[in-house]
C-alpha cells in the first residue's frame, strides 16, 4: 500500500520540531490529523522548514518530503509546491490519504504566509 519511499520519509522522517526562532508557523487539522509547520526565511529563501504531525504515515511523509522540497528555495518557489508534487516525491499516495499530503501543503503555504505578514 505505501511505497518504500514513503515508509522512509515516515521511520526516518526529516526536519522533525520547531523552527526557533522562527519567523512563520501554523497548525492546522483534518479529521484527526494534526499537522504544525514553522520556518525561517533568510534573504526571501526558506533557510529552514520543521514540522510535527500526528502519527499518520501520509501526514508524516508528505510533512518531511514537503520540508526537504522547500529549503532552499524562494518563498514564492516554496508557495508553487503542491501536493502532487509532493506525492510524486514519496512514491505515489493512495487516493483516500490524498487529503493528507494537501493538509501538509496548505500548513506550509500558511506559514510562509505568516512569515511574510511579520516581516
Amino acid at each position: 500500500m505505501y511505497t518504500s519511499r514513503m515508509l522512509s520519509h515516515f521511520h526516518e522522517p526529516r526536519n522533525v520540531g520547531d523552527v526557533e526562532p522562527c519567523d512563520g508557523s501554523t497548525e492546522l487539522s483534518l479529521d484527526w490529523v494534526t499537522v504544525r509547520m514553522s520556518v525561517r526565511i533568510s534573504g526571501g529563501l526558506v533557510e529552514v522548514a520543521r514540522f510535527r504531525s500526528t502519527t499518520c504515515v501520509v501526514a508524516v511523509a508528505c510533512c518531511s518530503a514537503l520540508t526537504e522540497m522547500a529549503t532552499g528555495l524562494p518563498v514564492n518557489e516554496a508557495r508553487a509546491i503542491t501536493a502532487d508534487d509532493v506525492a510524486v516525491v514519496v512514491g505515489g499516495i493512495p487516493a483516500r490519504r490524498m487529503g493528507r499530503c494537501k493538509l501538509a501543503v496548505e500548513v506550509l503555504r500558511r506559514a510562509l504566509a505568516d512569515a511574510a505578514a511579520a516581516s
